[in-house]
């Protein structure tokens, strides 16, 4: 077995017995997780492939958001998270004369775990590890005609395209910071968090652009905002709903 899909199914291993452990200890309450951010990748062997190819570059990032719910320790501010993902990348000028154009898309799956190391009522300070897999597509488009909606509508052209595709697993690594806000029955969390991806087995087909089938450098650092809350008093919440006037 490769080692770097075992050293994956370890940590993976190891991240879902440490929440069943931590299970066994208190109880967990759920909640909802949102992050944006970008991710500095290398592009710059295909970004030259394609300029040689008539294509404009892409920007040496991609980005998006990421959507999940989190459970986490009534006594311990720690949690996890399994979300999904949506990022890409496009070309950084727009040229309204361009009839060649470029787009990276990657869906991901991630499950993580953040390690607060503060016991403080209001602020996490936390190193976080998450890992996944994730499908990324790199489609060239050729004889786009960029015209008004009206006209558009009326011929309906379409572009031709090309689009390659692969499946890789990722790690990434890093630390964040968050604050929480307490609002009626919920705590907000907002904060921030810098770390490094690591990107494994991208690998595209034979035909990708680049002639000696290079990978994607989907690898980097990446900076992220966070966003999270939580329920956490649900019998009070029970209580506050039934003491509601009636209409």
């Amino acid at each position: 077995m490769n080692a770097r899909i075992l050293f994956f199914l370890l940590l993976c291993a190891g991240q879902i017995g440490l929440a069943q452990s931590d299970s066994t200890k208190q109880k967990k309450q759920l909640g909802f997780y949102s992050h944006a951010g970008v991710i500095h990748g290398d592009f710059a062997k295909l970004n030259s492939t394609l300029s040689n190819l008539g294509y404009p570059a892409l920007r040496d990032f991609y980005g998006g958001v990421t959507y999940g719910i989190t459970k986490q320790g009534i006594k311990n501010n720690s949690y996890g998270h399994l979300a999904l993902s949506f990022m890409q990348s496009t070309p950084g000028v727009l040229d309204v004369a361009r009839t060649k154009d470029v787009r990276l898309r990657n869906w991901e799956l991630q499950l993580g775990g953040n390690f607060d190391l503060v016991k403080h009522p209001k602020w996490l300070i936390y190193p976080f590890l998450t890992e996944g897999f994730g499908y990324s597509e790199l489609t060239l488009y050729d004889n786009i005609v960029r015209q008004s909606f009206a006209s558009s509508v009326a011929t309906l052209a379409s572009p031709d395209s090309k689009t390659w595709s692969t499946w890789y697993l990722f790690l990434n690594g890093g630390m964040g910071i968050e604050r929480k806000f307490r609002v009626w029955v919920y705590d907000f969390y907002v904060g921030a968090s810098g770390g490094y991806r690591l990107n494994l087995l991208s690998r595209y087909k034979t035909d990708y652009p680049t002639n000696d089938n290079a990978p994607l450098g989907l690898s980097g650092f990446e900076w992220n905002i966070r966003i999270r809350f939580e329920i956490w008093d649900t019998k009070r919440l029970e209580r506050m709903g039934k003491r509601q006037p009636k209409e």
